[in-house]
């Protein structure tokens, strides 16, 4: 069962993207059963079956291995209780969850769509079988389930905040925000209706009012790892680098095991020249994602080439490097092979560059920032200014290399002399 969803990042082909793209955007999140969440889901759809009988003795068995988190056999417990009352809006709902829990989307949405014909007044089980067509991609689905929960039930704050999520995804934003305000009425002191809707405003351009609703976001709930997060964000595009990285320690101290966190927080170090924290984030996020360390690993050799030790940026990035030989189009590989000198500038531009023929610019931001930093770290200073400048031309302003590329362009001064950085 789909009560909600979280405001995160987007996974994108070119590997573990949850670190270069700071645009966030809902993505589902996996089922967590809690006490709460268990009584949510008797009282939404156990009292909400109107011709509620009598539980057989398998919906005790079930609901102890629901406790449990035995989604399977919590299921298949199920399975007998409905053969025996299919009828029975408790069991769909509740089997549906366990499906949703074991990977099975198809399955969630098949057993909410039976609860649905059981008792169409529900509206509960239209935002939950909407959460699971979200997280199936079919937005469109999703988008009509929470319209009708909330003509269902107008107070009903969870599908107004999902409705905004979902328009969100489909570039609706100013419906998005009007959704979230809706469900922000309706709940004052929720914090997730204020870190949607700021990040949504953030999204729009305005900067101000979704700092707003994250300072906001923050008062309600000082303990969300989340808020303190998108707000570390909008700091970072506000070039608040202090108060960014303040409020990802901040973050980091709440959820200490979140590899992205740290990678952010590393980011920051690195463009204001702390290589020793900088590097200290990127070994820690290696440690806690080590198949997904990909631009960790890259940034750690960037830092050590801008140091002059090339034998420790080789030892960083030779590995992935090597990963070209069994997969050409690794991108994160081919960076970490350009960084290791196995690669020719022209030859990882081209490659870059011909992405962006198809619309696609942010294999070309991304280059010119790695080209820019090795002609920054071999002391061509103006041949790096002119590929930082490019990177910045190509305008992906969500890119963690967009960032970088602005700081170092403000910290090259005047024309061949680089000027101190601000502390």
């Amino acid at each position: 069962m789909v009560l909600g969803w979280q405001c995160g990042t987007i996974r994108v082909k070119d590997g573990m993207r949850t670190r270069q793209t700071e645009k966030a955007l809902p993505q589902p999140f996996r089922p967590r059963l809690t006490m709460l969440l268990l009584a949510v889901l008797l009282v939404t759809l156990g009292a909400c079956n109107r011709t509620q009988r009598p539980q057989p003795s398998s919906v005790d068995g079930a609901l102890r291995k629901f406790k449990a988190k035995d989604y399977r056999g919590c299921r298949a417990e199920l399975d007998q209780v409905i053969a025996a009352d299919p009828s029975n809006v408790f069991a769909y709902g509740t089997r549906a969850f366990c499906r949703s829990a074991l990977g099975d989307i198809e399955g969630a949405i098949a057993d909410y769509s039976s609860a649905i014909g059981i008792d169409p007044a529900n509206p509960a089980s239209f935002n939950n079988r909407g959460g699971e067509r979200m997280r199936n991609n079919d937005l469109e689905g999703a988008r009509g389930d929470f319209e009708t929960a909330v003509r269902l039930n107008a107070r009903y704050a969870p599908a107004w905040r999902n409705l905004g999520r979902v328009k969100r995804l489909q570039h609706d934003l100013t419906g998005a925000v009007d959704a979230y305000d809706r469900a922000i009425e309706i709940e004052p002191n929720n914090t997730q209706g204020y870190l949607d809707r700021g990040s949504t405003r953030v999204e729009m351009g305005d900067l101000s009012a979704g700092l707003n609703d994250l300072n906001a976001a923050v008062e309600r709930n000082s303990k969300s790892a989340a808020a303190y997060a998108a707000r570390a964000r909008v700091y970072r595009q506000m070039d608040n680098d202090v108060a960014a990285i303040q409020d990802f320690t901040r973050a980091i101290a709440l959820d200490s095991n979140n590899p992205t966190l740290v990678y952010e927080r590393g980011s920051l170090y690195y463009d204001g020249e702390q290589w020793d924290d900088a590097l200290a984030d990127f070994a820690r996020t290696m440690q806690l994602d080590s198949k997904h360390d990909e631009y960790a690993r890259i940034r750690t050799a960037l830092v050590h080439l801008r140091q002059g030790d090339r034998e420790s940026a080789h030892s960083a990035v030779h590995e992935l490097a090597e990963r070209r030989k069994s997969t050409p189009d690794d991108w994160p590989a081919l960076i970490a092979a350009f960084l290791d000198g196995d690669v020719a500038r022209s030859a990882f531009l081209a490659t870059a560059q011909s992405t962006s023929s198809r619309g696609n610019k942010t294999r070309e931001c991304q280059a010119y920032f790695y080209v820019g930093s090795m002609q920054l770290a071999e002391g061509n200073v103006e041949a790096a200014r002119m590929d930082f400048e490019r990177d910045v031309k190509a305008g992906q302003t969500t890119l963690f290399e967009y960032r970088s590329a602005v700081r170092e362009l403000r910290a090259l001064g005047s024309r061949g002399q680089r000027a101190p950085r601000p502390r």
